[in-house]
């Protein structure tokens, strides 16, 4: 019995599972291990999916949100999110797999979905993925989102700009542009990777599941139209990708057109055709960019690609945010001075002073 307990404990406590036991309506901040273990840029992803009970934690108060995640728990998320159209209707007997009786629901639903079939669960008995023995990685999750949400096969991917994009297995990469369009993964990844062959964690993949339920909530309800319009605060664009904020989410739209102005910052609405933006309009151009400097307090660190994202909290500028996260290519410690460019109400560029 004592045994059992102990392998309970360990299992990953996330979206209603029946059969364990959950901490809810707990936000991160209340997470023990979330307080200071370098996971801040994940809180408000987080916060937001407790409130709504679609993630909990342990119930020894933790959150553990350097843990990977599992292929059954994938499939579980993509189920709790109501990702998928249902294609069919069929009862699967899945006895032989010996799938714990909290996933039974979410692989049938991924069947009756076609984001699996009976030879992936073959395939990820083999691998040690339905015992937990092996987790999945970067690219299998992202194949199945991908295949959950129907991205489009034969998407772009000239949009994608990671250093490692000949080392991203060719299932991975034929759902990654629609993913990226749909604001669901980033087209610049960590540093610059996409980092396929690592696990995702925990708090990596409730950053995932807001910006998904986000996309689903927002746009798969009307993907068949073939208009749409996008109001969202500019975070930057290029020749090729605008990136929007919309509700709190970074989400990147191809560009049918050339932008010959500066509008980093403006709150704009876009008009998109068959998933590319055709023009756009100014709803709100007050802006501002401005240089300020404060002092910080270095509070969370995190490795990351070739660097550190570095977690502050601000001590003195009250123009800057109390918290923030910020990509560097060493690590840094204590107390710093830091340089920081505001356009609008939004961090554009942080430089140590």
């Amino acid at each position: 019995m004592e045994k059992s307990m102990k392998k309970l404990m360990k299992k990953f406590f996330i979206i209603g599972l029946s059969a364990i036991t959950l901490v809810q309506g707990i936000d991160a901040k209340s997470f023990s291990d979330m307080k200071d273990s370098g996971y801040g840029w994940a809180n408000e992803y987080v916060d937001y999916l407790t409130e709504k009970n679609l993630l909990a934690g342990y119930d020894d108060g933790t959150f553990k949100p350097q843990r990977a995640v599992s292929f059954l728990e994938t499939l579980k998320i993509i189920e709790s999110l109501k990702i998928g159209t249902i294609k069919n209707n069929e009862t699967y007997d899945l006895t032989k797999y010996n799938i714990p009786a909290w996933a039974i629901g979410a692989v049938s639903y991924n069947l009756k979905i076609g984001t699996i079939t009976l030879n992936t669960i073959d395939a990820a008995v083999k691998k040690g993925l339905i015992n937990g023995k092996k987790y999945p990685t970067r690219g299998t999750i992202a194949a199945l989102f991908g295949r959950a949400f129907e991205s489009d096969k034969s998407g772009d991917v000239s949009i994608l700009n990671y250093k490692d994009l000949n080392k991203i297995n060719k299932e991975a990469l034929k759902y990654l542009p629609g993913l990226v369009s749909f604001g669901i993964f980033d087209r610049n990844g960590s540093d610059g990777y996409f980092n396929g062959e690592k696990h995702i964690r925990r708090a990596e993949m409730a950053v995932i599941m807001k910006k998904a339920l986000n996309y689903k909530e927002q746009y798969h309800s009307t993907k068949q139209d073939e208009n749409l319009e996008v109001v969202g605060k500019v975070k930057g664009y290029d020749i090729e990708v605008i990136t929007l904020d919309v509700l709190g989410v970074e989400k990147d739209y191809r560009l049918g057109f050339e932008i010959k102005e500066d509008i980093v910052g403006a709150t704009v609405k876009l008009n998109i055709t068959n998933d590319v933006a055709k023009s756009y309009t100014i709803v709100d151009r007050n802006f501002q960019t401005e240089e300020v400097v404060t002092r910080c307090e270095v509070v969370g660190s995190v490795a990351a690609g070739n660097g550190y994202v570095i977690t502050f909290r601000n001590l003195e500028n009250n123009k800057v945010p109390t918290e923030f996260s910020y990509y560097f290519d060493k690590n840094l410690t204590g107390i710093v001075n830091l340089k920081v460019m505001l356009t609008g109400d939004s961090i554009s560029r942080i430089e140590l002073k």
